[in-house]
């Protein structure tokens, strides 16, 4: 008798699995979006005073091109690219299962050399 809901449950997993991958897909355009629309802000706004006379410094003119055109951080220790490329790598069947967490080397070794400082 359980058995005949089987099929329901599969298709309201799926439907959940779907919408949650089509709702972060949303969310990450949304933010590239934002960003790309804020680095057109900065470089009109370099644009704007340089063409009414307004005497800009090199130094000031590098930093809003920088700004501008986007290393790539966020400035938050997140770098967008990795950011966008783990979006475009996660599969179905990491949408169902999770993700293995990624270790990074570097924190690692940084978390064994504290834990060394502190024992001794």
């Amino acid at each position: 008798m359980t058995t005949r809901y089987i099929p329901h449950l599969i298709s309201a997993t799926l439907l959940t699995s779907l919408s949650m991958h089509l709702l972060m897909h949303r969310k990450g355009s949304q933010d590239e979006r934002a960003t790309l629309d804020a680095r057109i802000s900065v470089l009109e706004s370099l644009v704007a005073r340089v063409k009414s006379g307004e005497n800009v410094s090199d130094r000031e003119i590098q930093r809003l091109k920088n700004l501008g055109r986007g290393s790539g951080s966020t400035g938050l220790g997140v770098d967008m690219g990795t950011v966008s490329e783990s979006l475009r790598s996660t599969g179905w069947r990491d949408m169902v299962l999770g993700k293995k967490p990624v270790e990074d080397p570097a924190a690692t070794r940084e978390l064994e050399s504290g834990e060394q400082s502190l024992q001794n």
